[in-house]
């Protein structure tokens, strides 16, 4: 029997980025931000701030997952773990933070993908 294994995988690889990856797009949702100032802490340029409450942080290995709440509004980060005991895997439920992101890296997310065709 032949291992054709690796032309399979390259194959479908073709597949999904070609055809799969282009037909599924997620749903915008209306977001609405507001800036706020803290003149004691510098922001990165490009960047904007804004006071939020953790709902949920967990770790993953080498990332830390963790989901705050603005507004009624739910954003949702992938950030470096970093070391044993570092603030990022120290985040609690509840607690009080300030996020801080460059808007050009965020992406938006529906919590269910719509496949283009579908219906779905």
């Amino acid at each position: 029997m032949h291992d054709d294994r690796r032309l399979t995988e390259v194959r479908l690889d073709r597949f999904l980025r070609d055809r799969i990856g282009p037909a599924v797009y997620p749903r915008s949702v209306p977001l609405t931000l507001s800036s706020w100032d803290a003149p004691d802490e510098p922001v990165p340029a490009g960047a904007v701030a804004f006071p939020s409450k953790v709902v949920d942080s967990e770790y993953g290995g080498r990332t830390m997952d963790i989901t705050v709440e603005t507004d009624g509004t739910r954003l949702h980060a992938r950030m470096a773990a970093g070391e044993s005991g570092s603030w990022a895997r120290s985040l609690q439920s509840g607690e009080n933070v300030r996020a801080v992101f460059v808007p050009g890296d965020g992406r938006m997310f529906a919590p269910e993908p719509t496949v283009a065709g579908s219906g779905v």
